[in-house]
């Protein structure tokens, strides 16, 4: 497992994630999921991980430290011979703006200043922007501080295909639904709760839906009549997107 913030445990009274998990009373004890009384899924999978990996060396270490240890530090400590520290960061040779055959034009240290700029203005022809927009347009972006938690990343493909709706002038298809998270690159990432969209979806009349590649084997857990009745299109790059969710 990877931990990537302590401070988010997942913690629930125990007659609630009994219920939810399906699991007996073997698994609430002080050596297990239980912790103050409570049941804690984060602590539950530092139990019973194989390996455990977070975001840098540096914090595999703080973390082991009751001020860092957001009280479960003595574990941390108990599995320090499975804890693994790895840096985040962007693999240049997957992101390189030299090969990557998704830059159409290509540049490198020596050539930026004068060809980065090109792969913008394509971009904007493209999507059929002026070439000054960003010169005459602001662009926010309103996240409320109310809106729905849930566990990680998964509105950039939606966020993204709005603002370029706005942009251009382009309706988005009707009836249609769309989740997956998108990387600097503009490759389609896959998302958890694929099940509880989907059925959010279909009860909402959505029957189409497009959906990360990677995502496609998470549809054997939808009830098989409603996967009969809707179609799943699955999507590897934003450009993908575009094209499906936008009216000509």
């Amino acid at each position: 497992m990877t931990i990537h913030n302590l401070k988010f445990q997942g913690v629930w009274d125990k007659k609630t994630v009994m219920d939810t998990a399906g699991l007996d009373a073997y698994y609430f004890t002080s050596d297990k999921l239980e912790a103050y009384g409570d049941a804690n899924y984060l602590k539950g999978g530092l139990v019973y991980a194989d390996q455990i990996t977070t975001v840098s060396d540096t914090y595999a270490e703080e973390i082991k430290t009751p001020f860092y240890g957001e009280k479960l530090d003595g574990l941390i400590n108990a599995r320090a011979n499975c804890l693994t520290g790895i840096v985040n960061g962007l693999d240049y040779n997957e992101y390189n703006p030299a090969t990557d055959p998704f830059v159409e034009y290509h540049y490198d240290a020596r050539t930026f200043r004068k060809e980065k700029i090109k792969n913008k203005r394509a971009l904007q022809r493209e999507l059929g922007l002026a070439q000054d927009f960003g010169e005459k347009m602001d662009i926010h972006i309103h996240l409320p501080e109310g809106a729905v938690p849930k566990d990680g990343p998964s509105a950039g493909v939606t966020m993204v295909t709005a603002m370029v709706s706005a942009l251009t002038g382009r309706s988005v298809k009707g009836k249609l639904a769309m989740t997956g998270e998108i990387s600097l690159s503009g490759k389609v990432w896959p998302v958890g709760g694929v099940k509880e969209k989907t059925l959010a979806a279909y009860r909402d009349g959505v029957r189409t839906v497009l959906l990360p590649k990677r995502n496609m084997q998470d549809l054997d857990e939808l009830p098989e009549n409603i996967r009969k009745q809707m179609t799943f299109i699955p999507v590897e790059h934003l450009d993908e997107v575009l094209k499906l969710a936008l009216e000509d």
